[in-house]
């Protein structure tokens, strides 16, 4: 490894920070619609559900990227899972389901 490798790592990462940077402010807004809306139907809105990991898998692999665990460029693009050639398990993307109410045991 080359040893200015590193800052010219995190030179090419600004653009994904710029640009994660207002994501977060949109995914910050639709966390707290999403919120109202598990609260009066009992679902997380899958379009939302599949935003929010987008991101989260975005920011992981760039985050990765400037911390020199990965050297290859990451992708913009918010994605499903399962398809990056880093993967070697397809990981199941989807929210999780009506949880039961939880019922009071006789003490």
């Amino acid at each position: 490894m080359s040893r200015w490798l590193w800052l010219v790592k995190w030179l090419m990462v600004i653009p994904h920070f710029v640009v994660l940077f207002f994501l977060w402010c949109a995914v910050s807004v639709l966390t707290v619609v999403a919120g109202f809306t598990i609260l009066f139907t009992g679902r997380y809105p899958q379009r939302i559900f599949d935003l929010v990991m987008g991101l989260n898998r975005w920011c992981y692999r760039v985050l990765a990227y400037a911390a020199l665990m990965r050297d290859e460029y990451p992708p913009f693009r918010l994605d499903n899972g399962g398809t990056d050639p880093g993967h070697t398990v397809p990981v199941p993307a989807g929210p999780p389901g009506p949880q039961p109410a939880p019922t009071a045991s006789p003490s």
